[in-house]
């Protein structure tokens, strides 16, 4: 594989590997610089092949060091954006349920069908595979939207037996305490885990 520049991928990579291997804990900016300078490519193609090893599992690729990150680190971390952002929805379509406005509405349908029918799912899967390479990102979606309309039902089931009354109330309270469980300990198991990739960076 030959790109535009006539440079043999294969090459870069075997150089990449070489570097992280013998010159250890390095930031991808001095990889990068170091590697664009030698082969005179542009750094986005050096970046993007380090990108595929990572993705391969051949080099470890992460912004946290064992001695100084923790779990709250990462939490607050642009890592764990995926992590906001489906709480927002959680939440978001928790109040707008309470909320009689023509305007929320239109908003209450969307992330009220998006947490229903997504971010159920999503919070398990990202438990289950906090890696995020273990499947690929269409099995990832695909997989988020099977476990919600799996879970929903179960809830209710479970629900139905319940000695409190089964209401709009006590069901979408009891989603959205599932879904922020799952999500809490899909970030703790995450956040273990890349900050186990930067252990080799530690002193």
């Amino acid at each position: 594989m030959r790109s535009r520049w006539s440079i043999n991928a294969n090459d870069i990579d075997q150089e990449i590997l070489s570097s992280v291997r013998n010159d250890g804990c390095m930031t991808i900016n001095e990889l990068v610089n170091k590697l664009s300078r030698k082969f005179n490519a542009p750094n986005y193609l050096i970046a993007y092949r380090a990108w595929v090893l990572w993705k391969k599992g051949l080099i470890n690729l992460s912004s946290f060091n064992a001695r100084t990150s923790s779990v709250i680190n990462y939490v607050f971390s642009l890592e764990a954006l995926w992590f906001w952002v489906s709480l927002v929805i959680t939440y978001m379509a928790l109040v707008f349920i309470y909320i009689n406005n023509p305007i929320v509405a239109y908003v209450r349908y969307f992330v009220g069908t998006a947490f229903v029918t997504f971010i159920l799912g999503y919070s398990v899967v990202e438990f289950a595979y906090p890696r995020g390479d273990e499947i690929r990102p269409i099995e990832r979606f695909v997989l988020s939207i099977g476990l919600s309309l799996v879970v929903m039902p179960i809830v209710g089931t479970v629900l139905a037996y319940m000695p409190f009354r089964y209401t709009t109330v006590s069901v979408s309270v009891t989603l959205t305490l599932l879904a922020t469980v799952m999500l809490v300990l899909a970030a703790i198991k995450k956040a273990r885990y890349v900050i186990g990739l930067g252990a080799w960076c530690g002193e």
